[in-house]
């Protein structure tokens, strides 16, 4: 599963070290409460496109049979 985490910018300019760090801890903490693995990518503030309307939760990438 990968997940995009957009912090705010405050956050962001932490530096990279604590940037890992928060990809880390996001990573254990979804694999201990759902079992599954996941990819964290943390992009930069103002990046992931906002909804207009009914808020995007989940979005399935998987190929179609």
């Amino acid at each position: 599963m990968n997940v995009l985490v957009e912090p705010k910018p405050e956050v962001f300019n932490m530096g990279d070290k604590k940037l890992d760090e928060i990809s880390n801890e996001l990573q254990h903490k979804i694999h201990e409460l759902t079992g599954l693995k996941s990819k964290i990518t943390i992009v930069p503030p103002k990046t992931l496109e906002r909804s207009q309307g009914k808020a995007k939760r989940i979005r399935d990438l998987r190929k179609k049979l």
